[in-house]
This record gives C-alpha cells, sequence and structure tokens, in this order.
C-alpha cells in the first residue's frame, strides 16, 4: 500500500476535524446489561487500537456495536476504516449507523466529507439536501451544501443557500464566504460589503482583512488597501506577501520613501530585497533601489541581479552608459537572468552606436541558439541602424525560410523593404501578415500610411488606417497615419486636432515629429512648426539636412 495514499486519508480525518475519540466509560467487571458490555468492548477496541492491531480492533468495536448501536461508535468504526484506506467500507459502516440513527447530523456530515473527498459532488449534495429538509434551521448544513457547489463553480446556487441564513444568525465566516460567491460572480462592490461585515464581526480574521485590501486593490482604491495592509503589519501578521503588498502600494501612491522604510524595517533576505528593488526601478524610483542595494552589495556574486540593476539605475539616473555596460560585462552567460542582460546589453551598445559590439555579441548567440528568432530580430536591427539593409534583408529571409508564417519577421522583413525603397514587396508582405492574421493593426495601419504616403490610393489607405484605429485607438503611430491622411487631403484642422494626440503618445518619434512641423507650418503655427522640427532633430530624424531647410522657411 502506497505511503501517499495513507496520507490522503488521514488528511481526510483531519479535514473533517474528527479524530479517535476517547469515550469516557465505567468499569465493570462483571458485564450485566447491554450497555456495560457495549462500554467493555469499546475499552478492548481502544486497547487494541491503540497497539495500531486495527483488524482486532475493528470486531471489538463490532461487538460493541452489536450491544450499543450508539452513532459515536460507527463513526470510530469509519475512522479505524479510513485510517486502512477503506473508504468504500468506511461508507458503508457510516450508511450502516444512519440507518440505526437516523437523520443524525456527525454521521451524515462525515458520510458527506468523504464524498466530497472522493469527488462525488452529486452524492454528497443529495444527502446533505436531505438531512436538510428535515433540520431547516442548520447552518452547518446550509454552509456544507453551498461549499460543494461553489466547488463546482455554482457560485448563484451557492449563495442561494447562504443567503437564507438569518442575518443575525450569518457568522463572519459565513459573510465572507457570501462575499466570495459575490467576487467570483464579478460583483465587486457587494462583494466588499460582505467581507466589510466579516471583518467588523472578528477584527481579528487576517483571511478576511487580506482579501478585503486585495479587493480595494483591484478597485483601484489604492488608499483603503494600504490603510489595512498597514494595520495588518501594525498588529503583528508580517508575511511576506503582505509586506510586498504594502510597499509595492505605497510606491503606486508615490510615496517612496515610506515603502523604503517598510522594506528597510521588514526585510532580509536579499533574494526579498531585490525583488523590492526591482518595484522602485519598474517606477523609476532610483534612490531608493540604489539605497537597498548598497545594503546587499556583499551579495553581488551570489545575485547577478544586483549588477544588472546597477546597470540600469547607472543608465537611467546618472546617464553613464559606459559605466552600465561595464556591470553587465560581470554578469556571467550561463545566469538565469542573462537573456535580460543580453538585450540590455545590445540596446546600450546600439546607443552608443557600437554596432560592431553588439553584432558581435549577437552572433555568437546566434550560434549557440540557431532557432531563437529574438536574436534574429535584434540583429536585423542593428544591420538597419548602421545603414546595412541588405544584410539585414538576407538574414530576415533566411529566418523566413524556416518560419514561412512567422507574422513578427514578416513584418520586420517589409519593413527592411520600405526602407529599401521597394515598396511593392513591402506592401506584399503586409498583405501576406492579414491573410494569417485579418485584424493585425500594426500591418494595417503599414500599408494604409504607405498607400497614403506615397500616393498609391489614398481612400484604401484611409480604410485600412480607420480599422487599425478600431483595434488600437490610443495608439500614437497611428494617430499619425490619420493625421497624415488629412495633411494630404489639405484637411489640417483635422490633421492638427489628430497629430496632437499623436505625440502626447509617442513624443520621441522624429517623423511623427516632422509631421507636427509640416502640419502646424500649413496652419501658419510657425512656433509651433519650429518646436515640432527641432524635436525631429533632437530625436535622430534620419534626414535632417531637410528638416534644417523646413527651419530656415519659418524664419
Amino acid at each position: 500500500m502506497g505511503k501517499s495514499k495513507l496520507i490522503i486519508s488521514c488528511a481526510l480525518i483531519f479535514f473533517i476535524g474528527c479524530g479517535l475519540r476517547y469515550r469516557s466509560v465505567k468499569m465493570n467487571p462483571t458485564p450485566v446489561s447491554p450497555q456495560a458490555m457495549a462500554d467493555y468492548y469499546y475499552l478492548k477496541y481502544l486497547d487494541l487500537a491503540r497497539g495500531k492491531k486495527y483488524n482486532e480492533a475493528l470486531k471489538a468495536l463490532d461487538k460493541a456495536i452489536h450491544y450499543s448501536p450508539d452513532p459515536e461508535l460507527f463513526l470510530e468504526y469509519a475512522k479505524v476504516l479510513l485510517t486502512q484506506k477503506k473508504l468504500n467500507k468506511a461508507k458503508e459502516a457510516l450508511k450502516l449507523g444512519l440507518q440505526k440513527n437516523p437523520g443524525n447530523q456527525e454521521l451524515v456530515f462525515f458520510l458527506a466529507d468523504i464524498y466530497v473527498f472522493e469527488k462525488k459532488f452529486f452524492n454528497a449534495y443529495s444527502i446533505l439536501k436531505v438531512f436538510l429538509k428535515e433540520h431547516k434551521d442548520n447552518i452547518q448544513a446550509r454552509e456544507k451544501i453551498a461549499s460543494i457547489l461553489f466547488e463546482q463553480k455554482k457560485f448563484q446556487d451557492a449563495l442561494d443557500y447562504l443567503l437564507e441564513i438569518p442575518e443575525n444568525k450569518r457568522t463572519f465566516k459565513v459573510n465572507y464566504f457570501i462575499g466570495t460567491c459575490y467576487l467570483k460572480m464579478g460583483n465587486r462592490s457587494k462583494g466588499i460589503y460582505f467581507l466589510k461585515k466579516a471583518t467588523e464581526q472578528n477584527p481579528d480574521f487576517f483571511r478576511g482583512w487580506a482579501e478585503l485590501a486585495y479587493q480595494y486593490e483591484l478597485s483601484n482604491d489604492l488608499v483603503s488597501a494600504e490603510k489595512i495592509y498597514s494595520k495588518l503589519l501594525s498588529k503583528g501578521f508580517a508575511n511576506k506577501d503582505l509586506i510586498f503588498r504594502l510597499i509595492d502600494i505605497n510606491i503606486k501612491l508615490n510615496k517612496p520613501q515610506k515603502a523604503y522604510s517598510i522594506a528597510q524595517d521588514m526585510l532580509s533576505d536579499p533574494k526579498d530585497v531585490l525583488d523590492v528593488v526591482g518595484l522602485f526601478l519598474r517606477e523609476g524610483f532610483y534612490d531608493q533601489g540604489e539605497a537597498l542595494l548598497k545594503t546587499i552589495e556583499n551579495f553581488r556574486d551570489e545575485y547577478p541581479r544586483i549588477p544588472y540593476y546597477l546597470a540600469i539605475i547607472k543608465l537611467k539616473k546618472y546617464k553613464d552608459l559606459k559605466g552600465a555596460i561595464g556591470e553587465l560585462q560581470e554578469i556571467s552567460s550561463d545566469t538565469r537572468i542573462y537573456p535580460n542582460v543580453l538585450d540590455l546589453k545590445i540596446k546600450l551598445l546600439i546607443r552608443t552606436k557600437d554596432y560592431k559590439g553588439a553584432e558581435k555579441i549577437l552572433k555568437e548567440q546566434l550560434q549557440k541558439h540557431p532557432n531563437n528568432l529574438a536574436i534574429y530580430m535584434l540583429l536585423s536591427d542593428v544591420y538597419m541602424l548602421d545603414g546595412r539593409l541588405e544584410d539585414a534583408k538576407d538574414l530576415l529571409n533566411k529566418a523566413i525560410e524556416k518560419n514561412p508564417n512567422n507574422i513578427d519577421l514578416l513584418f520586420q522583413l517589409g519593413t527592411v523593404y520600405y526602407k529599401l525603397n521597394d515598396i511593392q514587396r513591402a506592401i506584399s508582405l503586409m498583405e501576406k501578415i492579414l491573410q494569417i492574421k485579418p485584424n493585425h493593426a500594426s500591418a494595417l495601419n503599414f500599408i494604409g500610411y504607405t498607400l497614403v504616403d506615397k500616393n498609391i490610393d489614398i481612400k484604401r489607405g484611409y480604410k485600412l488606417i480607420k480599422k487599425a484605429l478600431t483595434i488600437q485607438p490610443k495608439n500614437g503611430y497611428f494617430l499619425d497615419s490619420m493625421a497624415w491622411y488629412y495633411y494630404k487631403i489639405k484637411d489640417y484642422k483635422h490633421a492638427w486636432e489628430y497629430i496632437n494626440k499623436a505625440v502626447k503618445k509617442v513624443s520621441d518619434d522624429p517623423t511623427i515629429w516632422e509631421h507636427f512641423g509640416d502640419i502646424a507650418f500649413n496652419l501658419k503655427k510657425f512656433k509651433q512648426a519650429k518646436k515640432g522640427y527641432k524635436n525631429a532633430l533632437s530625436n535622430g530624424a534620419e534626414d535632417s539636412d531637410k528638416i534644417r531647410e523646413k527651419l530656415k522657411k519659418i524664419k
């Protein structure tokens, strides 16, 4: 017999809240009555059970039941059978007990628990429903039926049983259960209402408070969530998850110093500290992230995330690109976070225009991982930035031979052909993407913008841009395309409306800023036009000479 099954059976006994019980009995050396005989054999059973002689113990218990069919003896009998993993015989014993003791609550509940353990929910539900019909005010039976229905995801049915319990008889657990049902049904406001009732009834109900705070988080009421988490922390409920939630919320509430203080006071494990540093860096609080990293600097050899995060801080806070690259050089390629390290290293090399360095690393990675499409994409980016469009084209075609329907590769290759001024091939690749995925918003926008910009088919271009915007209405690049359509048809008023929306969404794209300048210029908004052209230049416009000529026109 497997050890795991024994553990499961024991777990079931624990789950239903019952262990082998020792009834108080009166010793009588000369049994004369049925009850006395029952007590005698029960004592004999206890002695045998202590010695783990379960087969003999059951025989003694059989005799005790013969003299006195007490429900407690049937319960005892079923528990011994469960320790022997004999679920079916345990159920038979309980059913026999119910024949002798009709409607006994403990026997009914025990049998129902076994059915639930076996996932025989209908059987459990049926016997409890019969019991509830005869004991309409039994709250425990309602809770058990509700929990069975809840387990089957029948949340409304479970709720119906719970709501029939009179309000003045609902315990904090019942109110918590009702709130959970509402939450599962998507009704957060009622869920929160009943969770609040549960915590009011029992101020020490940690699980209820934690769930209530979490629901406040989900409803974006971070202030209420923070109050609850802080209260729980002050009461000593300082588990790791609660500490992280409280730190995260304070960061989101723009209280980085309070979040830092909690982390400093409550966290000592370097791994936990690093997780919190990640939260600070995600929101741009580099001072607090750096301060926490200093507390665990001695562990940098053990935790490669330390130099990785220091690289991010050097880049974002100090604009020290070389220092950031230096930190990344320390991280071994066999670490779990190396893909992130590699990605950041490539971006840094690109920003310093060290395209050869980036190419070398990516080619090494391609030899190790020849099927990793992300490397092909990054390397093609490097080639494009370095002006090596033919190399980018050849690389992507090689990758597409192995992955002919990969949308990312097809889109990247289409972009390369566009830059090579092979417009027809660029459009045909985007059309292929739409055959694979008709609602691919970027492909729709690409074709639409190209048809408009190159004066190929402005009407169709408009329709495709409009469709892309219905899929992603807040996409800055799509808004720019629509602005450019209106510019092309000389509707500068609508063009201005869309280009202003575009620069709010994408503030670092030189083409969008150039469009901004062109539209403003035609509206005789010369100050705004100047702003657009200057931003285009500062963001690395490809044809800077052309934009400088436009600035001269304004002067």
